[in-house]
């Protein structure tokens, strides 16, 4: 891999930890890893091997402005519930109506919704977006705009689950709630056609025996929020949740606690752990509210509690030690099994040696790398293969081939993509051999298959595909009966082109908070940059949503340049392996450029390992313990 970076700058570059024979549970690992998207199937939500699953973890309190819970919505606090909790699952209750909440103060909180959903989703965890309102019927309109931002920020992101309605009052089912959900849902689906959705009912979410005589039939993958507090809510509420069960609607408790319904007393823990078994028994997901310090019963952190996490048992409320003993000691499925005390697996002494598919034939990937802003996930297909879904730039699929005689061999790849013009290249070792892009399919399973000649060697290798472009997946490659052979020319493949950044910004139209940018990679001038748009925006600047591989935004360059970043770039930067397995190679073509020091960081910021250089090149070692997804490679001048 070569990138290019000027003196005196600080360049970082992708890099995938590859990992293979070594088994995965989210145990120790991920359960986005292991379980993928999620979906409904009778009264049951399922993971992508279509296996019941139930999940335990902890809602953030009202995200509103002044409401002194907002310093808990950062990275460090998801992570650290995560590490010490084992939590599998968190909310982002962003409110709507009250003082300071979503209609007062609209980018304070969705940025504070984003930050909980991003790190999330780098933790590999799933994640609620919370319309956090009594009265959402009144403000239809802003939840099908703020859903819709968010559905195309994440729609393609299988960690994420919309709850479009919180707590509904004294309302009608059918007459108020039920519209309003209808209309919510049409907005998403008509971006996100499969990711989970979850709706409330009236009287703070606990009629959900009659919106099972009701229910939802315009879509699907729709379940129903059920709210209890231990305190108030006995047998009288499981009753009804069983009736929803019974009449075929899929449940999700999205809040509950363990104290009575106005967020304060004792805690109940018999009463507890009675619905803790009722939630056991329905492979039924919970989320305890809330983290927060707030002086109530209902909280887990005592007042004074640190905002980014690192809490001790003293930093506990009653409730918070409770439930963390529930959530860390929850039912984990891994591998499709139930672990309760879940042992991390011995790595093994010898490398499994890879299984070589002899060609021509259809082969699906051996193993693949996926940075831990997105996760890839392996589903059975009815036309053969293996679905490898939501693949994003930097991304990469590892296949193993018996090559029987050099020469050409026409390969065809089973595509499906939202974007336009994403593409990947094809790698032997470090050198790109060919290069295939797609076209708008309109959908995650709307399939083209394109082609491409690949100049082959006799033997055993591995292909490795290599994402350029964000917004696809593949279900399989298939090399073509009857290609191949000494007498066939080898044509030599030259690496593709990077199309380059228009030189300065004459004729780039400055960003406006008022327009929207629907095609993707419409180019906009702000702030002297010239930046470019991968999905649907408006209203979000291109300053503060270019950080992360998903975010909305790429920056291409300065305006107070003539030329473009890869231009005014001048030293090229050498980093091999990738992926990696124990150690990374970098390298400076430039004799009097000089490295001082090597950083491995991952997309938090955390460095993983660091290594003082002093020199044109270095290596980062011993990284053989590091888990797999996307790293940088941080390299200071």
């Amino acid at each position: 891999m070569i990138n290019r970076l000027k003196k005196g700058a600080v360049f970082t570059i992708a890099a995938v930890m590859s990992f293979q024979g070594y088994s995965q549970f989210y145990c120790d690992s991920n359960p986005v890893d292991v379980h993928g998207n999620l979906s409904v199937s009778g009264n049951r939500i399922v993971d992508q091997n279509n296996e019941a699953v139930s999940f335990a973890g902890n809602s953030m309190f009202w995200s509103n402005t002044s409401f002194e819970a907002e310093r808990f919505y950062n990275a460090n606090v998801v992570s650290w519930l995560k590490q010490d909790w084992g939590t599998t699952i968190v909310r982002a209750a962003m409110g709507v109506e009250l003082f300071g909440g979503y209609l007062s103060d609209p980018e304070a909180n969705k940025q504070r919704v984003r930050t909980v959903v991003d790190a999330a989703i780098a933790e590999g965890l799933y994640v609620i977006i919370d319309w956090h309102s009594h009265e959402a019927e009144n403000h239809r309109q802003r939840a099908i705009d703020f859903f819709k931002e968010m559905a195309t920020i994440y729609g393609g992101h299988p960690n994420v689950i919309y709850e479009i309605y919180n707590e509904p009052i004294h309302v009608s089912w059918s007459n108020d709630v039920k519209p309003y959900a209808e209309a919510v849902i049409s907005e998403i689906r008509a971006i996100d056609p499969d990711n989970l959705i979850i709706v409330g009912s009236p009287t703070w979410s606990q009629d959900v025996d009659v919106a099972s005589a009701d229910p939802i039939t315009s879509s699907t993958n729709i379940a129903y929020t059920l709210h209890f507090y231990a305190a108030t809510h006995r047998g009288g509420l499981r009753a009804k949740a069983q009736t929803a069960l019974n009449n075929g609607i899929a449940l999700m408790v999205t809040e509950w606690g363990t104290v009575s319904a106005n967020g304060d007393g004792s805690v109940d823990q018999q009463s507890t752990n009675e619905w803790m078994a009722f939630l056991e028994n329905n492979d039924i997901s919970h989320l305890n509210w809330s983290v927060h310090d707030k002086v109530e019963g209902a909280s887990v952190l005592q007042p004074g509690a640190s905002s980014n996490g690192n809490w001790s048992n003293s930093d506990l409320t009653a409730s918070g030690l409770f439930v963390k003993d529930i959530v860390e000691n929850w039912e984990q499925f891994c591998d499709g099994s139930q672990v309760t005390n879940p042992i991390t697996p011995t790595e093994p002494t010898t490398p499994i040696e890879p299984e070589y598919v002899t060609i021509p034939a259809r082969i699906q990937a051996e193993n693949y790398s996926a940075h831990s802003g997105t996760q890839l996930e392996a589903t059975t297909d009815n036309n053969g293969g293996e679905n490898v879904g939501y693949i994003d730039a930097g991304d990469s699929l590892t296949y193993n081939i018996n090559v029987p005689s050099s020469g050409e061999y026409n390969v065809d790849f089973r595509l499906a993509s939202r974007v336009a013009g994403t593409s990947f290249d094809i790698y032997q070792g470090n050198s790109i051999i060919g290069n295939v892009s797609s076209n708008a399919t309109g959908g995650w399973q709307t399939w083209e298959t394109v082609s491409e000649t690949l100049s082959l060697s006799q033997g055993n290798q591995t292909i490795q595909l290599v994402a350029t472009g964000t917004g696809w997946n593949i279900n399989w490659i298939d090399f073509e009966e009857g290609q191949g052979g000494n007498n066939n020319p080898i044509i030599p493949v030259e690496p593709v082109t990077p199309i380059p950044t228009p030189s300065g910004c004459n004729g780039v139209p400055s960003w406006s908070a008022n327009t929207v940018y629907a095609d993707a990679g419409t180019q906009v001038v702000f702030d002297g940059n010239i930046y470019e748009n991968k999905w649907y925006t408006v209203n979000q600047s291109p300053a503060n949503f270019s950080f992360n591989p998903w975010d909305l935004w790429t920056l291409l360059g300065s305006c107070t340049s003539n030329k473009s970043l890869a231009e005014e770039s001048l030293i090229e930067i050498t980093v091999v392996p990738n992926p990696f397995a124990d150690n990374i190679l970098v390298n400076a073509n430039d004799s009097k450029f000089e490295i001082d020091t090597l950083q491995l960081v991952d997309l938090s910021g955390k460095i993983i390992s660091q290594q003082n250089v002093s020199s044109t090149g270095g290596l980062l070692s011993g990284l053989n313990g590091v888990a797999k997804g996307l790293y940088l490679v941080q390299v200071l001048s």
